[in-house]
């Protein structure tokens, strides 16, 4: 029994180095890059860092499926830090990305965040994808690419919208950051190049509003009040460029029976603000005003369609600059699996440009000019409505371009 049992063994043994003998050549062993992903998890802020952290899990999700389906050995893994939508903790981070020497990071973050901490971004030595800066200060070469165009872009957008709804007066009501300042500057060139006026601009300290903001809402009131003398309500509005702290400006606001006569519109920072629908006195007078906020438009796809379902299901949210987030993580992974994680910045630069056009991206065509900043895209025109006995983000005007 013991000698039979020595004989299958030596069979079995060699049957299987035969057939080790006839498998051809060897595999390529896979190799696993890096991508880091700075988003704003938690912590107060206007980028819901929630929505995009599920964007960024099922792009690699997504991109590991197709890097196995096309027989390439390469495969990405996110590793996710969360900036907690504090600059300190975002300067931390990006430090630390440096020193680990990503070759790719998605910096989630706003104009203001990527101008105050420009020279640690480039001191990464990494390509930085960012979904959401929009300043035209930063459209410079560098490897810092943005994925949605800058505000000269918008700006145009907004003032058409003002315009085709009939308004000949607006007044400002702005911060005094990066962003608010330079799209007040944008919009209010734009809108005079189109024949209309800035009755007055109001800016407040991003930092320091809760000291003056009944004075700056007065301010606001008196200005608008001003404006009507001699021209109807339906051609005048407040502009408001705000993040968060809007909320509260819309609070004080309804507080002020001539402010609710003019029609409102906003920038991308303060669209589809969760906070802002849980208040009830900023959502029913922002839903009275018809305040008016843009955002780069949803394709209409079957899989943009689907993308944002699965991100709803992830993350309990829709927000419309996570599918932009899910393209910067599949181009910086389809950058890699081309040039290798030990490409230095130069040659990641030129194939993700490469890569870029031949990318069919979810939130449409993805062209980079010279700056690195997608050169056009579409937007939407979101407001806050009311049904169910809650209110909610509700799409006013689809597509607009310029």
């Amino acid at each position: 029994m013991k000698r039979n049992m020595v004989l299958l063994l030596i069979v079995g043994i060699s049957l299987c180095m035969g057939c080790g003998g006839s498998s051809g050549p060897a595999q390529t062993p896979l190799q696993t890059v890096q991508i880091a992903a700075l988003l704003p998890v938690t912590g107060g802020g206007p980028i819901n860092g929630k929505a995009e952290r599920a964007a960024v899990e099922l792009a690699v999700e997504d991109v590991n499926a197709h890097l196995a389906g096309i027989g390439s050995s390469t495969r990405v893994e996110a590793v996710i830090y969360d900036t907690q939508s504090s600059l300190d903790e975002e300067f931390r981070l990006i430090t630390e990305v440096g020193n680990k020497k990503y070759p790719f990071a998605v910096f989630s973050a706003t104009s203001n965040t990527l101008s105050l901490l420009k020279s640690q971004v480039d001191a990464t030595g990494a390509i930085v994808l960012n979904e959401a800066s929009t300043t035209p200060s930063l459209a410079i070469d560098d490897n810092l690419f943005r994925l949605v165009p800058e505000d000269r872009y918008s700006a145009r957008v907004i003032s058409d919208l003002l315009r085709e709804n009939g308004i000949e007066k607006v007044v400002f009501y702005y911060r005094d950051d990066t962003w608010g300042l330079t799209l007040q500057q944008e919009l209010a060139s734009a809108f005079t190049a189109a024949g209309g006026a800035v009755a007055d601009s109001i800016v407040y300290g991003f930092r320091t509003y809760p000291v003056d903001m009944d004075e700056k809402v007065a301010q606001l009131d008196a200005s608008i009040t001003l404006a009507l003398g001699g021209t109807p309500a339906a051609k005048v509005a407040v502009v408001l460029l705000a993040f968060d702290e809007g909320v509260e400006i819309l609070q004080k606001a309804a507080a002020y029976p001539t402010l609710a006569t003019v029609k409102w519109y906003t920038g991308d920072g303060l669209g589809q603000n969760s906070a802002l629908l849980q208040d009830a006195a900023a959502a029913a007078f922002a839903s009275q005003v018809g305040l008016y906020a843009p955002l780069i438009a949803e394709a209409n796809s079957a899989t943009y369609a689907a993308l944002k379902a699965r991100i709803q299901a992830k993350s309990g949210s829709a927000y419309s600059f996570a599918p932009v987030m899910y393209d910067a993580l599949w181009l910086a992974a389809l950058t890699l699996a081309e040039a290798g994680g030990g490409a230095g910045p130069a040659v990641l630069k030129t194939t993700l440009i490469a890569k870029a056009a031949g990318y069919s991206a979810v939130t449409g065509p993805l062209v980079f000019n010279n700056a690195g900043d997608r050169s056009a895209c579409a937007y939407d025109f979101w407001a806050v409505g009311y049904w169910g006995g809650a209110y909610h983000w509700v799409k006013a005007y689809s597509g607009r371009t310029r």
